[in-house]
């Protein structure tokens, strides 16, 4: 209580309400899932993709350092 009023007041909620509350949690948790899927397929793509440009940034170095030790 603050200054004499309650903080909450607990009321029994309608059937309707809670099923339409239960759907939209549902809803949003098959939301979620299927984000979280799609995030996790992008982001194995991602990280091939990054690991492919290291390779080819390492053999480009690698070409780069034989070319100029050829030039001297």
């Amino acid at each position: 209580m603050r200054d004499g009023e309650p903080l909450v007041v607990i009321r029994p909620v309608s059937t309707a309400a809670a099923k339409q509350e239960r759907r939209r949690s549902e809803h949003e948790a098959r939301q979620r899932e299927i984000l979280n899927s799609c995030a996790d397929e992008l982001g194995a793509q991602v990280l091939e993709g990054l690991e492919y440009q290291t390779e080819m940034s390492i053999r480009d170095l690698r070409r780069m350092k034989k070319k100029s030790r050829k030039q001297q």
